[in-house]
């Protein structure tokens, strides 16, 4: 997850949805106790749609796998 700071990366979720977009930051558990750690993606798209917001936040444990885009 710490990899894709401040990078364009494509984000698979457990329920299959597929955001990409630039994570602009990171948060861990001990920063969001007691919910727990997530990033926010600017500007995502969402299944190759614009997402309808500017940001999205995602919960690690809603995370299925990460690349790295650029």
């Amino acid at each position: 997850m710490y990899n894709a700071q401040k990078h364009q990366a494509k984000i698979v979720l457990t329920n299959g949805d597929v955001f990409v977009g630039r994570c602009t930051e990171l948060f861990s558990a001990l920063d969001k106790e007691p919910d727990p750690a997530s990033l926010i993606m600017e500007n995502p798209l969402k299944n190759g749609q614009p997402f309808a917001g500017q940001y999205v936040e995602i919960e690690l444990p809603d995370i299925q796998a990460i690349e790295v885009l650029d």
